[in-house]
């Protein structure tokens, strides 16, 4: 006996009609809790700031002069940036003598004209690199910040004419190098 197969593609029509919708609703029902399910991870985000100081100084140029019958006077700046709110000193050596209460300038012949260098522009206070004549800054900005160096060659000094010159240091002491006091 042969079977129609217009019959066998109706019943399985039907079928597909009333299996379709039933897997659909079985497939969202079992699936859908499966794509609401997470998972969370928690992670820390750090961050290490610390200390840390730039320094740069200019030159000092004296205004030439023939007779030191009058003081002379020049200025610089150092231009320091530091961490914000970083406690600094700034000290300056002695130069080529070694001594920050009696700065030299020397010519090729060895011939010395004595100078200063202050903090201050009232040539009060001496710039020097110990404790007692460095400068303090108890908090930086943490931006470019300049410090005028102040230097006065005292008048009266009889010298030969020539080219004087000296060499300073600058040192900047911030975070655990800063003096304790």
């Amino acid at each position: 006996m042969a079977v129609d197969p217009k019959l066998i593609e109706h019943k399985r029509q039907k079928i597909m009609k009333h299996i379709f919708p039933i897997t659909s609703v079985v497939t969202f029902l079992f699936a859908s809790p499966v794509l609401a399910q997470t998972a969370t991870a928690e992670f820390g985000v750090s961050l290490t700031i610390t200390a840390e100081c730039t320094l740069s100084a200019s030159d000092i140029t004296f205004p030439s002069t023939g007779i030191v019958d009058t003081q002379i006077t020049a200025t610089a700046d150092l231009s320091v940036e530091c961490t914000n709110d970083s406690p600094f000193e700034i000290g300056l050596s002695g130069g080529t003598s070694g001594n920050t209460g009696a700065r030299v300038l020397t010519n090729l012949d060895g011939d010395t004209v004595s100078y200063q260098l202050y903090q201050d522009n009232s040539y009060t206070t001496v710039w020097g690199d110990d404790d007692a004549t460095t400068k303090s800054v108890e908090s930086a900005t943490g931006s470019e910040e300049a410090h005028t160096i102040h230097a006065v060659v005292s008048s009266g000094q009889n010298v030969p004419t020539g080219t004087y010159t000296d060499a300073i240091t600058a040192t900047i002491w911030y975070g655990s190098a800063l003096p304790t006091e």
